[in-house]
């Protein structure tokens, strides 16, 4: 039984688990069988997506993130599927966390980097000859990862990123739908909360001054037609930089909530190299861009990329984090 002190600090520490677009769906409730994962459907993202992949690779990143939490409070878990139903139609039960020995020894260790792990879209710094050799060594083991380091591909996916990104944006309804996430002033109540902020985007403020108005109109459509999209999207440079890139696979039809656990146990592992990263989910959101890796990547067959992240090493401090409070993430069920 896990009293409720306790679920109040692994919902603290669980709830820093990464989301498509900061939107942090996932919920908790406390019970007496454990912790009961719930998806708040009224964060998905019906437009960008429709077939709620990223949903479930966010609710299963907060599943893992959940897992960690309690091994950092000394407890094991193992994950079951939920007992009942919704409380209304608004949450969907997706998991239960069921309290059971001790912790893992590895779920420990990544636990220790839950507080470091950041995403960074300020480009990245060199990074050394034995930290390339320990992250190939470790990504040659990974089923489920397809590292890419070599210059010239990095190269060309640093253009596939911009273009993957500049055809999804020609669609005005996911525009919308974008800016109804983004934070572009201060003043907005939901600035430090969710979502997506100019600190966070790495994005000056002039631009962010312009964001809403550009975005939201067909100024961005006239551009568009122009062929300055991939040039708007102006992620080309920085991803550039990167020392590699991380393609994300998970077998075709299988669980998204468990590639959401693996691509956080990924990102932490990455983390506790030593490395930052950037995830570029246009690559996989774009389907001609997908194609075209999966391709030239050889991918594993019967897999299909579900996310990328570019990987290097800081430069400068990483933003401050926004989330919502643990009270906001807590689903009561009295």
């Amino acid at each position: 039984m896990i009293d409720r002190d306790t679920f109040l600090e692994v919902v603290a520490m669980a709830r820093l688990a990464p989301s498509t677009h900061n939107t942090q769906p996932a919920r908790r409730s406390l019970g007496p069988e454990g912790i009961t994962l719930w998806a708040d459907l009224s964060r998905r993202l019906p437009v960008g997506d429709a077939d709620e992949r990223d949903l479930k690779v966010s609710c299963g990143a907060a599943l893992e993130g959940t897992v960690l939490a309690l091994a950092a409070q000394g407890i094991g878990a193992r994950v079951a599927p939920p007992y009942g139903g919704s409380p209304d139609s608004r949450y969907r039960a997706m998991a239960q966390v069921v309290p059971e020995g001790d912790p893992d020894p590895a779920d420990l260790a990544l636990a220790q980097v839950i507080a470091a792990r950041q995403c960074n879209r300020a480009g990245f710094g060199p990074v050394g000859e034995g930290l390339m050799r320990r992250l190939t060594d470790w990504a040659a083991q990974q089923p489920h990862m397809t590292l890419v380091t070599d210059r010239a591909a990095i190269a060309t996916l640093a253009r596939q990123v911009d273009t993957a990104s500049a055809r999804i944006m020609r669609n005005r309804v996911f525009r919308a739908e974008l800016l109804s996430w983004m934070r572009l002033s201060p003043r907005d109540p939901r600035f430090h909360k969710d979502g997506l902020n100019p600190v966070a985007l790495n994005m000056p403020g002039a631009i962010a001054a312009v964001a809403r108005p550009v975005l939201g109109s067909r100024i961005y459509d006239l551009l568009a037609r122009l062929g300055l999209g991939p040039a708007l999207s102006g992620e080309e440079k920085a991803t550039a930089a990167a020392c590699g890139i991380a393609l994300m696979h998970w077998p075709e039809g299988g669980a998204m909530l468990d590639a959401g656990r693996s691509f956080y146990r990924n990102w932490l592992t990455l983390t506790a190299m030593g490395l930052t990263a950037w995830p570029a989910a246009a690559l996989a959101d774009d389907p001609q861009t997908r194609a075209e890796i999966t391709r030239t990547h050889t991918l594993p067959q019967g897999e299909v990329m579900y996310n990328a992240l570019r990987l290097g090493a800081a430069t400068g401090a990483p933003p401050s984090r926004v989330r919502l409070d643990p009270a906001e993430v807590i689903l009561d069920r009295a």
